[in-house]
């Protein structure tokens, strides 16, 4: 049920991203987020990561642990979105 809702998620954005770039990698990993994210990053010699931020948590404008750990840890850029509202 999981992997169902993460795919209505990610295969629309990958489409999107196609689009723009010339590869572009969708991947449902089961795991601790940060781990699978920057070992995932590193085997595929990613030049950027792009994730999506809930805020869920925490004073507004602060990033989650997630994100925190992956823009400390990470080897290549990293870009984070958060929608509006």
């Amino acid at each position: 049920m999981e992997y169902e809702a993460s795919e209505k998620i990610l295969d629309p954005t990958v489409k999107h991203l196609k689009e723009k770039f010339t590869y572009v990698n969708g991947l449902t990993r089961v795991g601790d987020p940060s781990i699978e994210i920057l070992s995932m990053a590193e085997a595929l010699k990613t030049d950027i990561i792009v994730m999506g931020c809930r805020g869920m948590q925490g004073l507004k404008g602060m990033l989650g642990s997630v994100s925190r750990n992956i823009i400390r840890h990470s080897k290549c850029s990293v870009l984070i979105g958060k929608t509006c509202g």
